[in-house]
């Protein structure tokens, strides 16, 4: 320039007015406040306009967001065995076609059968039985006779309405009309 001075304006080397020294700024290799901790240093030991300050809050909102997605998993598996323990308690309760209309949150209105055969069965003596048999093998007894009556059942088109101890309910003729009901009983 027309003063005969170097480009940084100031006297001296190197410009400026600054020795031939050089600075480092040195930041702990953490990458979450816990890390930090270890080290014995908090946020407030880094430089503020440091990357580092940078690293670790992408550090701490990544770990939320593993935690938040980690929570969200288990959150919604639980939500899907309860719906379908619901769905299987519904559906040992009610005829398909009234269970799907209710999940489908539809109003079931009542309907009316005419031609319906009801059968209804209990054990005779079950009480006295009781009194006698292990508890076990009475599970194994009913559930031996309560098999053979479910597979009757399907293969005679009836509809298993309640098993209660030892008294076993099926219809015919519901929730599917059948001409042939009190032949399906019998």
């Amino acid at each position: 320039n027309s003063h005969g001075r170097g480009r940084g304006g100031g006297g001296g080397r190197g410009g400026g007015g600054i020795g031939g020294g050089a600075m480092f700024v040195l930041s702990p290799d953490a990458e979450n406040i816990t890390e930090l901790n270890r080290m014995g240093l908090t946020m407030s030991d880094l430089p503020l306009h440091s990357f580092q300050r940078d690293v670790v809050f992408l550090g701490e909102h990544i770990a939320s967001e593993v935690r938040t997605a980690h929570k969200l998993d288990r959150l919604s598996k639980r939500l899907e065995r309860e719906k379908n323990l619901s769905n299987t308690l519904l559906n040992s309760m009610l005829p398909s076609s009234v269970a799907e209309s209710m999940r489908a949150g539809k109003t079931v209105e009542p309907r009316l059968y005419e031609n319906v055969t009801l059968f209804f069965s209990d054990v005779v003596g079950f009480t006295r039985i009781c009194d006698v048999v292990e508890p076990w093998d009475i599970i194994d007894m009913l559930n031996q006779l309560y098999t053979v009556m479910d597979h009757l059942a399907s293969h005679f088109n009836l509809y298993k309405v309640e098993t209660i101890g030892d008294a076993y309910m099926c219809c015919s003729g519901m929730p599917t009309p059948d001409d042939m009901h009190a032949q399906n009983i019998a």
